[in-house]
């Protein structure tokens, strides 16, 4: 008697035809399109605000560096300031970039009942969940990293007293 059991999908066969979205789907996908193109606008405006936090606080970093009287490390440090903005504002960019270019293709797609829309709609989706997970990673490693560090500091600061 075999036990094993496969994990592979049945496949019949006859040829398949192409999948086939309903009207209700279609609805479905229309409102998450809506919503997506949204937030992606949303975004967009949150984008162009970091961008002013970046383009201000360069203005200001000299300025604070010359009333202060260690320049050299407030100039630094105004300069460095712009760094995690910039990497965000970057990210918040192509997070929404996708996001509008899946609401923007999706509705495209069922308007005019064009799978080569639909297809691009999937793969910006893709794309933005893609982005979203590898970002959620790294911030992951870096509270992990954080939390080892600070224990090591925290455990060496008991050792000598």
């Amino acid at each position: 008697m075999d036990t094993t059991e496969t994990t592979d999908p049945i496949v019949p066969d006859y040829p398949l035809p192409d999948l086939l979205i309903g009207q209700e789907a279609k609805s479905y996908l229309l409102t998450a399109g809506k919503w997506a193109k949204f937030l992606g606008i949303l975004g967009f405006i949150a984008t162009a605000i970091i961008a002013l936090l970046c383009v201000f606080a360069g203005a200001v970093s000299p300025i604070m560096g010359a009333l202060s009287s260690s320049s050299a490390i407030n100039a630094s440090a105004g300069a460095l300031s712009i760094v995690p903005l910039l990497l965000i504002m970057i990210l918040y960019f192509f997070v929404s970039y996708f996001l509008y270019q899946f609401g923007t293709n999706i509705k495209n797609g069922i308007a005019v009942n064009d799978m080569l829309f639909v297809t691009k709609a999937f793969r910006n989706l893709k794309s933005h969940f893609k982005l979203i997970g590898i970002t959620l990673i790294i911030i992951v490693v870096i509270y992990i990293v954080a939390f080892i560090v600070g224990g090591l500091l925290v455990g060496s600061t008991f050792m000598h007293h």
